[in-house]
């Protein structure tokens, strides 16, 4: 939902309205990762041995194959250019 609102003002031009609303999803993404970094990875630790974690990450690294690597450099290149327009904004 969150995504539309900022694809629809950014349609819309309305410029300081999309980098609110970039902010606020920026914000909820790193609630999301401190989350998974204090509690979810920890939680994870003390339930499986190092095998399982060391296998559990070489299938992410599998999954990252085969969604391709020009798919997430896309979207890597997609931030960065939104990082460089809101401070452009600013």
């Amino acid at each position: 939902k969150k995504i539309a609102q900022i694809e629809r003002s950014l349609n819309e031009k309305n410029f300081s309205r999309t980098q609110s609303l970039l902010i606020e999803y920026t914000e909820a993404l790193l609630d999301h990762i401190a989350v998974e970094n204090d509690e979810v990875f920890q939680v994870a630790e003390s339930l499986f041995t190092e095998i399982e974690l060391d296998k559990m990450y070489y299938q992410f690294i599998d999954i990252d194959v085969a969604i391709g690597g020009g798919k997430k450099d896309e979207l890597k290149e997609l931030v960065d250019t939104l990082r460089k327009n809101i401070l452009m904004a600013e």
